[in-house]
C-alpha cells in the first residue's frame, strides 16, 4: 500500500517561484529538459510517494512544469517535505508526457517561500 501526500505550489511561470529559481546558477527548467540527457534542475516539492519496499517518489514543480523524481529500494529520505526546494541531478527519460529521473543524486535548497532576497 501506498502512501501519497500533495501540496499546491505557484503553476505560474512567474512571480516568486521563479524569481527564486532564478537565484540558482546552473539548472535547466523543467519545460526545457530532453529525454536521455543529463540535466541538473530544482523546484518545490509538490508531491511526495512512498511505496514501502519499493520506492519513493517526489514530483517538483518550478512553475513551467513538473517532474517526478524516483528512487528505488529507499524507505525514508530525510528532509523532503511538500513545499521545500529541491535540487536533482541525473538522467532524464519520459513517462508519457511527464519527464522523470531515476535514482537522481539530490540536495535540498532554501525554500522557495522563506527567502529574505524575495520579499518585498
Amino acid at each position: 500500500m501506498s502512501q501519497t501526500v500533495e501540496s499546491r505550489a505557484e503553476s505560474a511561470g512567474s512571480g516568486p517561484l521563479q524569481a527564486w529559481w532564478n537565484l540558482f546558477d546552473g539548472c535547466t527548467h523543467i519545460n526545457e529538459l530532453t529525454a536521455r540527457e543529463h540535466a541538473t534542475t530544482l523546484g518545490v516539492i509538490q508531491r511526495l510517494r512512498l511505496v514501502p519496499g519499493q520506492s519513493m517518489e517526489a514530483t517538483i514543480t518550478d512553475g513551467t512544469g513538473k517532474l517526478r523524481a524516483v528512487w528505488t529500494e529507499v524507505e525514508v529520505m530525510g528532509g523532503l517535505e511538500l513545499g521545500r526546494g529541491l535540487r536533482l541531478q541525473g538522467t532524464v527519460c519520459t513517462d508519457g508526457d511527464v519527464p522523470v529521473m531515476r535514482n537522481p543524486t539530490w540536495c535540498l535548497v532554501r525554500d522557495p517561500y522563506a527567502c529574505s532576497e524575495l520579499k518585498g
